[in-house]
């Protein structure tokens, strides 16, 4: 046992001399940016160096020594010559102090460092930089700066094989979405196709980064299209579910949404947190518009709500874990959660209509009505207006009540006896209910003896007015 102890004592000291003993990594230790002359030097960590509209030297001072070949790299928003211990080892574009003479470099870039530079004592590693052609001015522009072995980096859209599943998927379910909206005529599925769509721009921005070098002042454009994109997703988001949850103020989500992306774009933020600003208020405004569909028992707004929900507490736990790809990829997730909950309740919805047309046929003087509990049968004259919800439509009963029924103004339209008349595109009058016509700005509206009064389009003005005068006759 003694015998064990001490040989286990001999390896760890033997380990502990060899840790002290072993060359320490290179590795940048100080920072320091300075005017074109190398004058007025002051500390600076990496992430803060700015060579934004102005030319500068940025010092660094390396420690270490290496075990192998050695590269500097840089990602920043800037030409850049780089010099190693007084010797020039490479040029990114052509840095100037008039932006009339520079010469943009790349956004990202390496240089090998020879070894015969190295020094023993300490080493130096000095930058000339200048960014005078970004279009857009950034609160960090410099995303990389250090030093690293000299290995092959790989490249290729292998290392995005996940991104591309998820991106095609999207696209498989955009053109679905867009096939089915031209075909059924229903806002929600364009809705969802456009917001499939704005993500998988978004993905095609983001992965140009990983597949092909550009010229710095491309970035800035690359990071517009990124924001757009994002915004755009959460409009497009809060228009679904104000479309699918709302019916009657199914605008309200989108121009919050808007209204909040409007105020976003003047505040003193990064475009990180303006992309995740983004996604945050319309995935909120969205869980608030399902949760009222859900107590209002619209179909789908469980599903939708438990996405959302997913969705945010992603991004609120951990907004730093989420940006560049991994955003698109829990974007894309959302997306598609929508979209497999979109497909289930239209083949829902489709199934209900089968039925309906079958129990219509053998009831005519009333509807079939799926509730949540079962079927209600509603008699034809305790309707007083159908108003259209995109691919449902909303009864407004006689005695207050609402109730979603599952069939478009379009077929109700053909099978609805009179009384019963379109007014609008949007609402269909029960015109035994009718009270008069009225004119408000410009605006013809029918009167209900209850409820609110329904929009009459001026192309059918002339025919509601003669019937509304056959009913009362």
């Amino acid at each position: 046992m003694l015998r064990a102890l001490l040989f286990a004592v001999a390896l760890l000291a033997a380990g502990t001399a060899h840790a002290q003993t072993a060359p320490a990594e290179p590795r940048i230790t100080g920072i320091e940016a300075c005017d074109a002359a190398r004058r007025g030097c002051r500390p600076v960590p990496w992430y803060r160096i700015d060579a934004q509209k102005r030319l500068i030297w940025v010092i660094a001072q390396v420690r270490g020594t290496p075990t192998g070949p050695m590269r500097v790299h840089i990602s920043s928003m800037a030409a850049s010559e780089v010099w190693f211990n007084g010797v020039l080892i490479g040029r990114n574009g052509r840095p100037a102090a008039d932006p009339a003479d520079e010469r943009p470099g790349l956004m990202d870039a390496s240089f090998p460092i020879p070894p015969d530079l190295w020094r023993a004592d300490g080493n130096e590693i000095a930058l000339r930089m200048s960014g005078h052609l970004s279009p857009v001015r950034l609160g960090a522009p410099t995303h990389a700066f250090g030093i690293a072995p000299d290995r092959p980096a790989p490249r290729g859209a292998w290392r995005l094989a996940p991104t591309l599943v998820a991106a095609g998927a999207l696209l498989a379910g955009c053109l679905y979405f867009l096939a089915l909206a031209i075909l059924e005529r229903t806002r929600s599925s364009a809705l969802l196709a456009a917001l499939s769509g704005a993500a998988l721009l978004q993905a095609g921005a983001e992965m140009w980064r990983s597949l092909l070098p550009y010229a710095y002042p491309v970035q800035a454009v690359r990071l517009v299209v990124i924001l757009a994109a994002a915004w755009a997703f959460a409009v497009l988001l809060s228009a679904f579910a104000g479309e699918r949850f709302l019916a009657r103020r199914r605008w309200l989500p989108p121009a919050l949404t808007a209204a909040a992306g409007a105020v976003a774009a003047v505040l003193p933020i990064g475009f990180d947190t303006r992309t995740g600003l983004a996604l945050i208020l319309g995935a909120g405004v969205s869980a608030v518009a399902a949760a009222l569909g859900l107590r209002r028992g619209a179909p789908g707004a469980r599903a939708a709500l438990a996405a959302l929900g997913g969705f945010l507490a992603l991004l609120l736990a951990a907004p730093d874990a989420f940006l560049d790809l991994s955003l698109f990829m829990v974007m894309a997730a959302l997306a598609l959660a929508l979209l497999v909950a979109e497909v289930v309740r239209l083949r829902r919805l489709a199934t209900a209509r089968e039925d309906e047309l079958v129990r219509a046929a053998t009831r005519p003087d009333s509807l079939s009505v799926a509730a949540g509990r079962g079927v209600e049968i509603v008699r034809l004259d305790h309707i007083a207006a159908i108003v259209g919800a995109d691919d449902y439509a909303e009864l407004r009963l006689t005695d207050g009540r609402t109730l979603l029924h599952a069939a478009r103004l379009d077929q109700l339209e053909q099978t609805l006896p009179p009384p019963f008349l379109r007014v609008h595109r949007s609402a269909i009058a029960n015109l035994a209910h009718a009270r008069r016509l009225s004119a408000r700005g410009g605006r013809w509206g029918l009167e209900m003896a209850a409820g609110e009064p329904l929009p009459v389009s001026r192309a059918r003005l002339a025919g509601v007015r003669a019937e509304i005068c056959k009913v009362n006759q």
